[in-house]
């Protein structure tokens, strides 16, 4: 049996609407116009107030499972960890697993869709990069344009003759 598993349950839905926010965050992220800075960085700044609060929720998880005897703290540690724990389960630790389930499956989904955006601004990275160095050679080619020193003679050598 799960000690405070009511209240290690409260924690794990609490967890869970933290990581179904961020997911849906980044989606946004992951679709969102790169040229519009300003809406990806409020995007981004969202993120990182989520990520500070799941920071306050997970030490009091840690803290409940650190409570449970030791073979059901590393049962549900097992879970967390995505690993297939093989035992004979109660109701409370039916419902402990359906929730690190629940848990395991957003964070996969969050990876996926952090993967694709990371691929999108790489993109778009590399892109304006590309067209910096464009201009950076167009501008070296105007300086020494601008720079060559033509007189009247240099200007129509055909015409000298």
């Amino acid at each position: 049996m799960i000690t405070q598993v009511d209240l290690l349950i409260e924690m794990f839905d609490n967890l869970e609407g933290l990581l179904f926010e961020y997911n849906q965050l980044t989606g946004r992220l992951s679709s969102a116009d790169t040229e519009n800075t300003g809406e990806t960085q409020a995007i981004i700044e969202q993120r990182e107030k989520l990520i500070d609060r799941m920071k306050k929720v997970k030490p009091e998880i840690t803290r409940l499972i650190n409570s449970q005897t030791p073979d059901k703290a590393e049962a549900i540690r097992k879970m967390m960890a995505g690993e297939t724990v093989m035992s004979d389960f109660s109701d409370d630790e039916k419902a402990v697993q359906v929730k690190v389930t629940n848990l395991l499956s957003i964070q996969t989904d969050i990876v996926k869709k952090d993967i694709d955006a990371q691929t999108r601004f790489k993109r778009k990275y590399d892109e304006i990069r590309g067209e910096l160095e464009d201009l950076q050679k167009g501008k070296k080619r105007i300086n020494f344009y601008q720079n060559a020193k033509t007189d009247e003679k240099g200007t129509s050598y055909d015409t000298q003759n």
